[in-house]
C-alpha cells in the first residue's frame, strides 16, 4: 500500500480508539460519581470535557501496528467483490422507460393524462 494510505489507516484507527476510550471513561466516571454524589448536568459536562481531554492524551501515545492494519485492509478489499448487474434488471428498466415515454407521447397528442382528465 502507499504511504499516504497507511497514514490514513493509522489515523482512522487512532480516532476510533480515541472515541472508544472516551466513551468508556464517561460511563465509568459517571457510575463512580453517581455512587459518591448525585449526578447533575454540571458534573456530567465536566466529566465529558475531562474524558475528552484524557482520551486525546492517551490516544497520542498509543502505538498502532501499521503492518497488521494494512494486512487487515487488504483482506477487506479482497473479500468485497462487486457483483455484475443482471441483464434482466437492465431490460426491466428499459421496458419501464419505454412505457413511460409511450404514455407521455399519448398524453401530448390527446391532451389527456392517464386517468382521462384534461390538462389545462
Amino acid at each position: 500500500m502507499k504511504k499516504q494510505q497507511n497514514k490514513s489507516l493509522v489515523k482512522t484507527a487512532r480516532k476510533t480508539a480515541r472515541k472508544n476510550i472516551r466513551l468508556n471513561l464517561i460511563t465509568e466516571l459517571t457510575t463512580v460519581a453517581g455512587k459518591i454524589v448525585p449526578i447533575s448536568k454540571s458534573i456530567e459536562k465536566e466529566i465529558k470535557k475531562d474524558a475528552k481531554a484524557l482520551s486525546k492524551k492517551i490516544s497520542k501515545n498509543l502505538v498502532i501496528d501499521e503492518v497488521a492494519l494494512t494486512a487487515q485492509e487488504k483482506e477487506k478489499n479482497n473479500d468485497v467483490v462487486k457483483a455484475p448487474k443482471a441483464i434482466s434488471d437492465q431490460t426491466e428498466k428499459s421496458a419501464d422507460s419505454k412505457k413511460a415515454e409511450k404514455i407521455k407521447k399519448e398524453s401530448k397528442i390527446t391532451g389527456k393524462s392517464k386517468n382521462n382528465t384534461v390538462k389545462i
